[in-house]
C-alpha cells in the first residue's frame, strides 16, 4: 500500500511539474564492467582532437586529388551576350568565342584547356601534397597514442587509490580492534592509559589516511571520465588488468624501436619531404611552361564557318626577369629545409634521452615493485607474530601499534608500486611510439 501510494504521488509530481523528490528518482543501475582495452577504445572514439587530426587527414587526400588535376583536360563551357565596346567585358574572365572583340556579340563555347608541360612543377606539386598526407597521418598516429597513454595512466590511477582504500579500510578495521583491546585491558587494569591513547590516535590517523584516500580517488575519477570523453557520473567497476613483472628490453633496442616507429619523429620526416620538394618546386618556376588550348562553339559572324567557329593554339610561358623573386623564393624554401633537418637532429636526440630516463624508470620501478612485495609479505607475518605475542602480554601496545604501521606501510608500498610500474611500463610503449 505504502508503494502503491507512493507511485501516485510521484506521478503527480511529473504530471504538474513539480519538482521531483529523491525517492521518485530512479536508483543507478549495477556497474557496468570496464576493462582497460575498453576504456583506451571508447577514449579513442570520444576524442575531439583525434577527430580533428582525421580531418586534417583527410583534407591532405583531397590536396593530393587537386594536385593531381593538373595532369589532366581543364573542360568549361561559357557564352555571353553583349552590346558594347570590345574588351570592356574583360573582367568576367571569359574564355574562347565569348571573349572575341565585337561591338555586339552573342556567343557560347566549350573550352579545353591541357598542361603539356611544365618542367616538374605539376609532378612536385603531388610530391608535396603526398608528403603532407603521411605528415597528417603520422600526427594522427602520435594524438592516438597519446590519449591511450593518459587513458591508461587515469584508469590505472583509479585502481591504485581503490587498492590504497582497501588497505587503508582494513588498517583501519585493525586499528579499531586493538582499539578496543586496549580499552579492555584499560579498563581491567592490564594496560596503560598511555597505550590507550596511542590505540586512539591510531584509530584516527587511519581515519584520516581513509578520508584522504577516497578525496584522492574522486579526483582520480573526474580524470578517468575525461580522458574518456564522457560525462561524470558513470557507474563503472574497474577490471584489474594483468600485470606481470617483467624486465624490458634492452636500452638500445628500445631505442631503436623509438627511431623507427615514434609517429612525431615520422611526421618530421614526411615534413622535411615536402619540403625538399618545395625547393624542386621553387627551381622549376625557373623554366618556361608549355599549355594547348581549344576553344568551338557559336559567334555572330557574317559567316559561319569551321575556322571562325573553332579555335586552338600553344601558349609559352617563360619567366625572363622576375627582380630577383625566383632566386629569393628558391633560397627560402632551402633555408627552411636545413631548419627542418637542424631540428630533425635536435628531436632524434630528445628521443634518445627520453627512451633512456623512460626505460631506467623501469627498471627502478620494477626493483621497488618486486623489494616491495617481498617486504609486504615480511610485515604481514611480522603482524601476526606481534598480534600473538600481545594477547600473550609479551610485548606492550607501542610495539604492537609499530608492527601495525609497518605492515599497512608496506602493503600500501606494494600496491602503490605495482601500479608504478605498470604505469611506467605503458609510458615506455608511449614513448617508443607503439599503444600502451
Amino acid at each position: 500500500m505504502r508503494g502503491r501510494n507512493l507511485l501516485i504521488a510521484c506521478a503527480f509530481m511529473v504530471f504538474f511539474q513539480w519538482p521531483v523528490a529523491p525517492m521518485c528518482q530512479a536508483a543507478p543501475g549495477p556497474p557496468e564492467d570496464l576493462s582497460l582495452n575498453q576504456a583506451v577504445k571508447i577514449a579513442l572514439a570520444n576524442s575531439p582532437e583525434l577527430r580533428a587530426a582525421q580531418a586534417r587527414v583527410k583534407q591532405a587526400s583531397a590536396n593530393v586529388r587537386i594536385r593531381k588535376s593538373g595532369y589532366y583536360p581543364q573542360l568549361s563551357f561559357n557564352g555571353i551576350g553583349k552590346l558594347g565596346l570590345s574588351g570592356a567585358t574583360n573582367g568576367l574572365g571569359l574564355l574562347g568565342l565569348p571573349a572575341s572583340p565585337f561591338f555586339r556579340n552573342l556567343s557560347d563555347a566549350a573550352n579545353v584547356n591541357q598542361n603539356i608541360f611544365d618542367f616538374g612543377q605539376t609532378r612536385h606539386s603531388i610530391k608535396i601534397a603526398n608528403a603532407e598526407v603521411r605528415a597528417a597521418e603520422s600526427a594522427f598516429d602520435e594524438i592516438r597514442v597519446r590519449t591511450a597513454e593518459q587513458t591508461t595512466v587515469a584508469f590505472l590511477n583509479v585502481l591504485s587509490l581503490q587498492r590504497t582504500i582497501q588497505v587503508n579500510e582494513q588498517d583501519l578495521k585493525e586499528r579499531r580492534q586493538v582499539g578496543r583491546k586496549a580499552r579492555e585491558f584499560f579498563e581491567v587494569g592490564l594496560s596503560s592509559k598511555l597505550d590507550f591513547d596511542l590505540a586512539r590516535v591510531g584509530t584516527s590517523s587511519a581515519e584520516l589516511a581513509l578520508a584522504r584516500a577516497r578525496a584522492d580517488e574522486n579526483a582520480a575519477w573526474t580524470a578517468l571520465f575525461a580522458a574518456l570523453g564522457r560525462p561524470e557520473g558513470g557507474n563503472y567497476q574497474l577490471a584489474e588488468p594483468q600485470m606481470e613483472l617483467e624486465a624490458p628490453a634492452t636500452l638500445d633496442a628500445e631505442i631503436g624501436r623509438a627511431l623507427a616507429s615514434r609517429p612525431d619523429l615520422m611526421e618530421m620526416k614526411a615534413e622535411i619531404e615536402a619540403q625538399e620538394e618545395r625547393v624542386e618546386y621553387a627551381r622549376s618556376l625557373r623554366w618556361p611552361s608549355l599549355r594547348a588550348v581549344f576553344t568551338g562553339g557559336y559567334a555572330r559572324f557574317a559567316e559561319l564557318t569551321a575556322s571562325q567557329l573553332m579555335a586552338g593554339g600553344l601558349g609559352l610561358f617563360a619567366p625572363i626577369y622576375t627582380g630577383g623573386a625566383l632566386k629569393a623564393q628558391i633560397q627560402a624554401e632551402q633555408s627552411s629545409l636545413e631548419a627542418l633537418r637542424a631540428e630533425y637532429s635536435f628531436k632524434t636526440l630528445q628521443i634518445r634521452k627520453e627512451v633512456s630516463q623512460t626505460h631506467a624508470s623501469v627498471e627502478k620501478s620494477l626493483s621497488s615493485a618486486e623489494a616491495d612485495q617481498k617486504i609486504a609479505s615480511y610485515g604481514q607475518e611480522a603482524l601476526r607474530l606481534a598480534e600473538t605475542r600481545y594477547d600473550a602480554q609479551l610485548i606492550s601496545m607501542v610495539e604492537l601499534l609499530a608492527a601495525e604501521s609497518a605492515a599497512e606501510s608496506a602493503r600500501a608500498a606494494y600496491a602503490q608500486a605495482l601500479y608504478d610500474y605498470k604505469i611506467a611500463q605503458d609510458h615506455l610503449s608511449s614513448v617508443i611510439g607503439l599503444l600502451p
